[in-house]
């Protein structure tokens, strides 16, 4: 015989709960870096599927099915919109447990740290004609510094990091006499769970004379901005679950 209070659980709909549990996750992947904002458009690809949800819960309804069992297939069907926008996100194979084992014995071998080392620049002789500066920075969870020089370079870019976990993407372009620069990093293939991504980015700036407006998003990782002689515009930075001094 069933106790009263089970009684009353079996016939909880628990779909509005478990909708609050899957944005919350969410939320909290995007404000520690480790997903972006665009992961909402990943994801509605798949709307169809919350049709069929509704689908099948006034079908399971209507035959009088406990609604702890129609809640647990909302679930499921939650979690493959969630996976599925996941994976398209990624743009890569999802990760296995195999993947993840193989990664933490990487990971604790110093030899493979910063396994790439790479400095990026724009140059002068690139562009000519430039009065003013924006450079965008989108960067997760990585350490990161940026500080202005005397070279003549609009910016360089002195880099480590694993390049089996991102890949750093460089594009500028030139407006009149604005010069746009865009940073920001690729292909994040792996989920780290004992530490964030093991990488380093010095940004210097050049040209401390041109104004500039800086841009920053940094995730879960560390960043210093060391201005001195730079002409700042517009400084907007926005950091998630780490920390800019």
């Amino acid at each position: 015989m069933k106790k009263e209070g089970e009684s009353n659980f079996l016939d909880k709909d628990l779909g509005g709960a478990i909708f609050l549990i899957f944005l919350g996750i969410l939320f909290l992947l995007i404000t520690t870096g480790q997903i972006g904002w665009d992961i909402w458009i990943h994801i509605l690809k798949f709307w169809p599927l919350f049709l069929i949800s509704g689908g099948i819960s006034l079908i399971l309804d209507g035959l009088h099915v406990k609604k702890l069992f129609i809640s647990i297939v909302s679930l499921l069907i939650l979690l493959t919109a969630g996976i599925l926008g996941y994976k398209s996100y990624q743009e890569a194979r999802s990760f296995s447990l195999i993947d993840i084992f193989n990664q933490s014995k990487v990971e604790n071998n110093e030899d493979s740290t910063y396994s790439t080392q790479e400095d990026m620049v724009i140059s002068e002789d690139k562009y000519a004609g430039v009065e003013k500066r924006v450079i965008d920075i989108n960067i997760g969870a990585t350490e990161t510094t940026i500080l202005d020089s005397n070279e003549e370079e609009y910016l360089k870019i002195i880099s480590e990091y694993d390049s089996n976990v991102i890949k750093p993407s460089l594009e500028s372009s030139q407006t009149g006499e604005e010069l746009s620069i865009l940073f920001k990093l690729l292909n994040e293939r792996r989920f780290y769970i004992w530490r964030n991504y093991n990488s380093k980015f010095d940004f210097l700036i050049g040209k401390p004379e041109l104004p500039t407006a800086l841009y920053l998003k940094l995730g879960a990782g560390e960043g210093i901005i060391d201005l001195k002689e730079l002409i700042l515009s517009i400084l907007d930075a926005k950091v998630g679950a780490g920390s800019l001094s």
